[in-house]
């Protein structure tokens, strides 16, 4: 077996007392960066806590009564039960048939001459119509952002989706955000 010279022998050990001082500097840092990683978080929580707590509403009945919620109900049930039930969700887009193409089925010389699905002429219904899925009769009366609508036209890609209907208001320029859903209280036929 080979001897240690005993200087190196000496160097080894300097060496292995600044390898444990070193590590006991890390494992010092590491519980502080720890430390700091959970105050950090636990900041957060505090901050975010309303997220983190059972759902409940407050229902406008007298006496004002508190219902606790189930923590998977969405916004859209609470929602639902709360309002009246003469109103349904909406997905809001326009349509003007002087644009042509997808507008207009008709278009000849730069002029739309479709008819509205209803047979009417759509020229005497702008700002007032909306085309409507199926599932809502024809004369079906809306009021959509305290404006009121009447269904008198169909289109291909105006459909129910889930509890969503999809309507096309005929006018010239969007009044609402393209695809955006807002309630709309039914008014009558």
């Amino acid at each position: 077996m080979k001897q240690i010279h005993p200087a190196i022998k000496k160097q080894f050990k300097l060496s292995l007392k600044v390898k444990l001082f070193a590590l006991l500097g890390i494992l010092i840092m590491g519980a502080w960066l720890g430390y700091q990683v959970t105050k950090g978080v636990n900041e957060w929580y505090k901050v975010h806590e309303f997220q983190f707590n059972k759902v409940i509403s407050v229902e406008l009945k007298w006496p004002v009564e508190i219902v606790e919620r189930k923590p998977n109900e969405t916004i859209r049930e609470i929602v639902k039960e709360v309002l009246d039930e003469n109103y349904l969700f909406v997905r809001v887009s326009h349509y003007w048939p002087p644009l042509g193409g997808t507008n207009c089925g008709n278009f000849k010389g730069g002029e739309c001459t479709s008819k509205l699905a209803n047979g009417e002429r759509w020229q005497e219904w702008v700002g007032l119509a909306i085309a409507c899925p199926k599932e809502l009769e024809f004369g079906t009366k809306l009021r959509i952002n305290g404006r009121e609508w009447v269904c008198k036209d169909r289109g291909s890609k105006i459909t129910k989706d889930g509890d969503t209907y999809w309507v096309d208001m005929l006018t010239p320029e969007a009044l609402v955000d393209y695809g955006s859903i807002v309630k709309a209280d039914i008014i009558g036929k």
